[in-house]
């Protein structure tokens, strides 16, 4: 949720890897629901075109020293509300401020490959585990 006339700025980042859940590769996905759609003015998610163009183990190196060069092309993802933003593990993102008078809300799923092994920060060892249902 990014709060009206203020929800927080998204800073530049690649969804693989990262400490909250991942794979241990890239085969996975997120798929994000706009609930009250993007534009410039809500904090769009913007995209660096070609960023997802590396291997897993640039993807590792670059996780500590972000390369900047990668933010030439730009693409923001303007969606009406009800629409879905498929994103690439490895593409370079992040979002603006919220200067709308309304809030900017997603919903956030990923998805991956079954029976990989994710890594996942301790405060977050429950997340992500697959549930029996019987």
């Amino acid at each position: 949720i990014k709060s009206a006339h203020f929800g927080r700025a998204i800073a530049w980042h690649r969804d693989y890897p990262n400490g909250y859940i991942s794979t241990q590769q890239s085969d996975f996905i997120r798929i994000m629901l706009c609930l009250d759609g993007m534009d410039s003015e809500n904090g769009a998610t913007v995209f660096a075109r070609g960023s997802h163009r590396i291997s897993d183990e640039e993807a590792l190196v670059q996780k500590k020293q972000l390369d900047r060069s990668a933010i030439e092309h730009l693409a923001p993802a303007f969606c009406a509300a009800g629409s879905m933003v498929l994103i690439h593990p490895k593409v370079l993102h992040g979002g603006g401020i919220n200067q709308s008078p309304k809030p900017r809300r997603n919903i956030v799923v990923q998805l991956g490959r079954a029976g990989r092994d994710f890594t996942a920060l301790s405060t977050e060892s429950m997340t992500g585990t697959l549930l029996s249902l019987r």
